[in-house]
């Protein structure tokens, strides 16, 4: 479990249509790729099955207000980025 995660990966990488709660380990995941490794946003799309690119613009969109509202989501994914970024050996 990661910063009270506890998802497989199924649950990041495949959409689940519908209204429905915050998927924030998703969307956490989404934005740090997108952060983190220069894909571009159809690269993004195709990775996490969604079939338009405008989609991940859409949850970073959400995690960025959502961040700006609460900010222990702001430290929640900046601990988990600290944490991925200690595991990269350069």
């Amino acid at each position: 479990m990661v910063f009270g995660f506890s998802v497989e990966v199924d649950d990041i990488v495949m959409v689940k249509k519908g209204r429905k709660e915050k998927n924030l380990p998703r969307w956490f995941a989404i934005k740090l790729c997108q952060d983190l490794t220069g894909l571009n946003l159809q690269a993004l799309a195709d990775v996490f099955n969604v079939e338009h690119y405008s989609a991940i613009s859409k949850a970073v969109g959400r995690l960025n207000t959502l961040i700006v509202e609460d900010k222990k989501v702001k430290l929640q994914l900046d601990k988990l980025q600290d944490c991925l970024m200690s595991e990269v050996k350069i």
